[in-house]
């Protein structure tokens, strides 16, 4: 029995220390990276440990979209019409989706070339986008508002078309976030928003 203790209290001083070390040694760094344009962060995602997009937001201009294929230390300007990038989301290193506006209309636009390119696949005047979530290329929902409702669409093929699928009272909804496996035969997911 006095061995086993021996072991135990052993062991325990062994994953203590070991556990201060690893802390130690991935304790955060923060270094602030130079962005090639001014402004304020208003997006951002990285799809792995080094491929990234950013949307700026510049006062009086709108936004312009960046992206990193080195972790961050290097950003470049790919894409600056402001008018179909604001919030995106890229399913993989080529394919994503985005939200903008422009002269009244609420966009849905779609980038096959990581972000170089965009085509409106959505323009609604009725329609007001506050969040969308793709669980993967084709399959996606959007939160909107119809006033004085709110409702949810969804895609079931890269924007090409969305339905309604539900309407909900008032309130501010804002972000969406769907599992990617179907759970019974479904996806599951969350809105986000107040009210």
């Amino acid at each position: 029995m006095k061995k086993f203790t021996i072991f135990v209290f052993a062991l325990i001083l062994f994953l203590i220390a070991h556990c201060t070390l690893y802390i130690e040694h991935c304790s955060a760094q923060w270094y602030q990276i130079n962005l090639p344009v001014s402004g304020s962060i208003f997006h951002m995602q990285f799809i792995n440990s080094n491929t990234g997009w950013a949307t700026i937001s510049q006062s009086g201009v709108g936004y312009i979209l960046i992206r990193t294929t080195n972790q961050g230390t290097n950003w470049f300007v790919i894409y600056s019409d402001s008018s179909k990038v604001g919030k995106f989301q890229f399913i993989n290193d080529t394919l994503g989706y985005a939200m903008g506006y422009s002269n009244g209309f609420h966009l849905i636009s779609k980038t096959t070339n990581s972000g170089y390119n965009w085509t409106v696949m959505q323009s609604s005047f009725s329609y007001v986008y506050s969040g969308f979530y793709m669980v993967n290329a084709d399959t996606g929902w959007v939160n909107a508002f119809y006033l004085p409702s709110q409702v949810t669409l969804r895609t079931t093929n890269g924007f090409q078309t969305l339905e309604q699928i539900s309407t909900g009272g008032g309130g501010t909804p804002a972000t969406l976030y769907f599992f990617k496996e179907k759970y019974n035969g479904e996806y599951c997911g969350y809105v986000l928003g107040a009210g």
